[in-house]
């Protein structure tokens, strides 16, 4: 297995461009003038990746009409991952804020309707189905779980019906490209494992490092990434311990994992066991170094602030704090379209990745799936307002990954808040490829 180096140098897997021989075309921009042809003959797509002919049961522009854009949304609104429904809200807040401020893209609004699936895949089933049948969406974004989205992306792939910053993050790359029309919406879970672990022997010199998780992708994920950024190393990966969401503590594993000697715990998971799991630690009288994944750093907030002062995570956002223009402007917009909502870590996810939606829309050549598709596999050192310094966005039909780099940030329990380290961009471009490598 052919790892990137430790100074984390870009990974470019050769084999897998030259077997896929898949090159894309440049794109330009669309002006307002351009149609989407909603009730006139199929349109040729641009050269690309995905091909009309290629797709089933084929409509291309369902959902545009001369003023509107209709996408649709399934994500845990209610159940213990209610939490996650704050990604949704944050994404619709931005829409709507477009829609007042621009009136939406190339002068059709941006009408976004969401369905509460629970984080059940079943649920996300039907609510697809509702959206792309019944409400006539044009296409999926913000599909907040990962078994959510692979329970629809093998059938909307099959029509070339675009999946739009959704999660996918446990899946590897080898999925990922037979399933050119879904775009991740964060970091995978294994890049992000790697990056923890490199930042913690890079920083701390950690020897015996430890993990928590919630069972199934994210365990799996985050066991071969941690794996992959100790290689080489001194340190080992001495104890992976899992937990059930729904579990009532995760006392158990928090015993076993001071009994084993850990010196550095990564914590992957979501909802509230993650806060319960840092104050967890500092009850057992436990000093270790805490670092958490990206979908545990948007409620470290709810932990004691003391037990969560110094924890470390990844981020890709601009500094959360009233310094900032970009969070004066998102705070002010979520008070006027999500009333009494916390403008929170998930909510300002939401609003980057509606960003990057409207920017792949705006891109496109035409308002049609496959160029929309396409488009997403095309973007070329993108940035929105969102994006913390120095992050932009890039994907192709051979990494089709745009969240590839992250900032590392600690949280500062006096002020509640993360707090970039420092200026350096990690970049995680081949790391999940690396893994089938």
């Amino acid at each position: 297995m052919t790892l990137p180096s430790r100074a984390h140098k870009a990974l470019l897997t050769t084999a897998a461009v030259l077997a896929l021989g898949l090159v894309l075309s440049g794109c330009t921009g669309r002006g307002s003038s351009a149609s989407a042809e909603p009730d006139g003959p199929t349109p040729t797509a641009a050269p690309g990746a995905v091909d009309v002919a290629d797709c089933e049961n084929y409509q291309p522009s369902q959902g545009i009409s001369d003023d509107e854009i209709k996408l649709g949304a399934t994500y845990p609104d209610s159940g213990p991952l209610a939490n996650i429904g704050a990604v949704a809200r944050g994404m619709k807040a931005y829409f709507e804020h477009l829609n007042a401020t621009e009136g939406g893209i190339d002068g059709r609004t941006i009408t976004f309707i969401g369905k509460d699936d629970q984080y059940d895949p079943t649920k996300a089933v039907s609510n697809t189905n509702e959206l792309l049948q019944e409400e006539q969406v044009f296409a999926m974004v913000g599909i907040q779980s990962s078994a959510g989205t692979t329970s629809v992306w093998d059938q909307l792939n099959a029509e070339c019906v675009p999946i739009l910053l959704s999660t996918v993050g446990g899946e590897p790359m080898s999925s990922r490209l037979a399933h050119l029309n879904t775009t991740d919406g964060l970091v995978p879970y294994a890049s992000d494992a790697y990056g923890l672990a490199t930042h913690a022997i890079d920083t701390w010199q950690s020897q015996k490092v430890g993990i928590l998780a919630l069972a199934g992708a994210l365990q799996d994920a985050f066991t071969a990434g941690v794996t992959a950024g100790l290689e080489g190393t001194d340190a080992e990966l001495t104890l992976v311990e899992a937990y059930q969401v729904g579990d009532p503590t995760v006392t158990a594993q928090i015993t076993n994992l001071k009994a084993a000697g850990v010196d550095t715990v990564i914590l992957a998971g979501a909802g509230a066991t993650c806060p319960q799991a840092i104050n967890g630690i500092r009850d057992a009288d436990w000093q270790p170094h805490i670092l958490v994944s990206f979908t545990c750093s948007v409620v470290t907030h709810l932990a004691d602030p003391v037990a969560a002062d110094g924890v470390v995570s990844g981020t890709n956002k601009v500094p959360l704090d009233e310094s900032s223009p970009e969070y004066e402007e998102f705070v002010t917009a979520a008070a006027e379209y999500a009333p009494g909502e916390e403008p929170s870590i998930d909510m300002a996810t939401g609003w980057l990745q509606a960003q990057l939606i409207a920017e792949i829309l705006r891109s496109a050549p035409a308002l049609t799936r496959v160029d929309v598709i396409n488009q997403a596999l095309n973007l070329k050192d993108v940035t929105v307002p969102m994006a913390a310094p120095g992050i932009t966005f890039n994907t192709s039909a051979t990494d089709p990954i745009p969240f590839e780099s992250v900032r590392m940030q600690q949280f500062n329990g006096g002020s509640r808040q993360w707090e970039h380290v420092d200026a350096d961009v990690i970049d995680l471009d081949g790391v999940l490829a690396s893994l089938e490598g």
